[in-house]
């Protein structure tokens, strides 16, 4: 959705300061003077919305707000470019100030068979909001999975990597006819950020006989 960006003003930059920007989410502290009146914050790749949120309360004697706002159409957003916050109220849209995307992500398939897809998947930046995985079989989706599973060996790893892991299954097991190829893809989805170990092969066609010697 295309709209207005906004205005930004002298004293815009005093207002924010962010904790982390990438192509999943924004977080950071907003001062809380300058909420008041405020309806939503607004988040804007160039002149496209995002990502929305409540204004958030403003607690008694509070000199700052912490805020996350949920990137809502990652593909809009563009890795190196920029995310701009704005407040949104009865004066209009107001920008507070803008941050450099950096995307930190981890992750990778560790089981691939006919039945299921195993792995797991980290916004290194807030590994407690879950990512979505897409799986495609030979470069068809297949549908999503949210990496939010407990695992001990992720936990043993990092322990803010604990619940980031994901377990999909195939609506029925796959009839792979002999002499076809099967691969797996899996990437993050609204991005093209393919885990480690994508693409697997869980069959390989072969145009000619394998020679291993003579």
């Amino acid at each position: 959705m295309r709209e207005e960006a906004g205005t930004k003003d002298a004293g815009a930059a005093l207002a924010v300061r962010f904790g982390s920007a990438d192509r999943f989410q924004v977080s950071g502290e907003i001062a809380a003077p300058a909420l008041p009146g405020a309806r939503s914050l607004v988040l804007l790749a160039g002149e496209t919305v995002v990502g929305r949120l409540a204004a958030p309360v403003t607690p008694g004697g509070e000199a700052s707000v912490p805020f996350r706002i949920p990137v809502e159409e990652a593909a809009a957003v563009e890795e190196g470019g920029s995310l701009a916050l704005a407040l949104e109220g009865e004066g209009g849209r107001r920008v507070l100030g803008t941050a450099p995307v950096r995307s930190r992500v981890a992750g990778a398939l560790d089981r691939c068979n006919e039945a299921l897809v195993r792995g797991w998947a980290a916004n290194l930046n807030c590994p407690d909001q879950p990512l979505e995985v897409e799986i495609l079989l030979n470069g068809q989706s297949q549908g999503f999975v949210v990496a939010n599973r407990r695992r001990s060996d992720l936990e043993r790893m990092d322990k803010a990597l604990a619940a980031t892991a994901f377990l999909f299954k195939f609506a029925r097991p796959l009839d792979l006819p002999r002499g076809e190829t099967a691969v797996i893809t899996a990437r993050i989805r609204g991005t093209g950020i393919e885990l480690g170990n994508s693409p697997w092969w869980i069959a390989r066609a072969y145009e000619s006989l394998p020679l291993l010697a003579g």
